[in-house]
């Protein structure tokens, strides 16, 4: 015969069970929940880092498009030095001009340097001369001039007829520039 099992023992492993059920369930349910939660947390976090990294990326594209702006600046300033000497001798500038005036057939005279005016950056001499051509080789002449290796902008220009064939006499003033010597230093 089998010992007999009191129907209180029977109740409390059924609550036991139970306990053990419920636990088991608030547990699982407690865990899948904070998962959920920490999922969705992660998320947030995963997209907020994105949005970092999109931005540096922008940052480092307009980084290195900066650079190269400098770099295209840096360049130009280079090119335009070489052009504006570091100093207001001008005799490689008048052989320049004679050679200028020579391989275009004018005739220059007149050569008359002005007071060199202070710029921020740089020191402006005014040149005027008289050139006596025809309006085709005065044309050739200025666009010598601009092809020469030191900064040379034409100041003011004014043509007229000489009576002469087709003779032209252009007075005109060039702007030559160089460095102050205190910044060559």
């Amino acid at each position: 015969m089998k010992p007999r099992v009191s129907p209180a023992i029977h109740v409390l492993h059924l609550v036991g069970f139970c306990l053990v059920l419920g636990l088991t369930t608030l547990l699982y349910a407690y865990t899948v929940r904070a998962g959920a939660e920490n999922v969705a947390q992660l998320r947030e976090e995963q997209e907020h880092l994105s949005r970092k990294l999109n931005l540096l990326t922008e940052l480092n594209h307009s980084l290195s498009e900066g650079r190269k702006t400098l770099s295209e600046i840096e360049n130009g300033r280079s090119r335009i030095k070489q052009r504006v000497p570091d100093t207001t001798d001008f005799s490689a500038f008048y052989s320049d001009l004679s050679e200028s005036a020579a391989l275009a057939n004018v005739l220059v005279s007149e050569i008359q340097p002005g007071a060199t005016r202070t710029g921020q950056e740089y020191l402006e001499t005014p040149v005027s001369l008289q050139a006596v051509a025809p309006f085709e080789n005065l044309n050739l002449f200025l666009f010598n001039i601009a092809q020469m290796p030191r900064l040379a902008k034409l100041g003011a220009l004014s043509i007229k007829p000489t009576g002469q064939m087709e003779l032209c006499e252009a007075r005109l003033t060039l702007l030559i520039y160089a460095m102050p010597e205190e910044r060559t230093r």
